[in-house]
């Protein structure tokens, strides 16, 4: 468990009133580890989001049990809106202990904009580095870049050019991991520079089929790069599977079927591990050879 989550459920003390209503303008307390790490010390949640639903629950179910002497406990939970806790029926908002938890509260620092699009996985890694947050406020963009480079382990310093965003997008789509829109839009913004602002950018970073495509294309570029009509002479691609960042995913990218081999295989490969992106017809690596590639790389 996270400090983030103890810190969120040591808020609500079953000792001290059986009836909560916590005012929650960010849903910290919607999150399914909150609700269960709440339910094993004997608290439910209740989403106050329908009021004729809750108060039919509330007068069949609830009530009853804190008339009866139940050791139970309850939480209701709110999006205060404009009208904060008052939204509740008075009985209702009379009987519960009331608190208030907002991102603003737990990150004062730290833009709540970005942090309203985080996973709670995300935030709760966040809250286990806090201390390595700079001593000043940041605003949005400083925000994104400290959130890329904590949670994401993407630097933004360190993106000098279109290598190095297809390196970092190899790793963020191969492993299945999809960037709030706040920070695709960063990434966007970092990357439209060291782009030429090439089209397709923004569904490279948001579409992994689209980047996929891409790859596929520049790796076939690579092992036979076009060449120019006029002078006679291979065109240079842009990207290099040469590299040692990008160099190290090759071979799993074709086992496990993100990139499909090339059919046809060049007169001379740059090297000798680029067999595993050639169609076996072709002189593919075995299985023991590319067992030995993926060794080497």
């Amino acid at each position: 468990m996270s400090q983030f989550e103890e810190h969120l459920i040591a808020k609500i003390h079953p000792e001290v009133s059986p009836l909560w209503a916590v005012a929650d303008s960010d849903g910290l307390f919607r999150s399914d580890e909150v609700a269960r790490l709440l339910a094993a010390r004997g608290v439910e949640i209740l989403v106050y989001d329908d009021p004729m639903a809750f108060r039919f629950r509330y007068e069949h179910e609830i009530r009853p049990r804190l008339e009866s002497g139940d050791s139970g406990c309850h939480v209701i939970v709110v999006d205060p809106g404009t009208d904060g806790l008052r939204c509740l029926p008075a009985d209702i908002y009379l009987a519960c202990h009331q608190i208030a938890i907002a991102l603003g509260d737990l990150f004062p620092s730290l833009s709540r904009k970005v942090l309203r699009e985080l996973e709670p996985a995300v935030l709760s890694g966040l809250w286990d580095k806090k201390h390595q947050f700079p001593g000043n406020v940041l605003g949005e963009r400083d925000t994104a870049d400290l959130v890329l480079r904590m949670a994401y382990r993407i630097e933004p310093a360190f993106l000098n050019s279109l290598q190095d965003i297809v390196q970092v997008l190899v790793r963020i789509h191969f492993a299945g991991t999809r960037l709030p829109d706040v920070l695709a839009l960063r990434l966007e913004q970092i990357a439209g520079p060291l782009t030429g602002q090439m089209d397709g950018l923004r569904d490279l970073i948001r579409n992994p089929g689209t980047f996929w495509q891409f790859l596929q294309t520049r790796w076939d570029r690579w092992l036979i790069p076009p060449i120019d009509s006029t002078v006679g002479e291979f065109i240079s691609t842009e990207i290099s599977f040469e590299e040692s960042q990008l160099r190290v995913w090759m071979d799993n990218l074709f086992i496990e079927g993100f990139l499909k081999p090339l059919e046809t295989a060049p007169a001379k490969l740059p090297h000798p591990w680029c067999k595993v992106g050639i169609a076996k017809k072709d002189g593919a690596a075995s299985g023991e050879e590319l067992a030995t590639m993926r060794r080497r790389l």
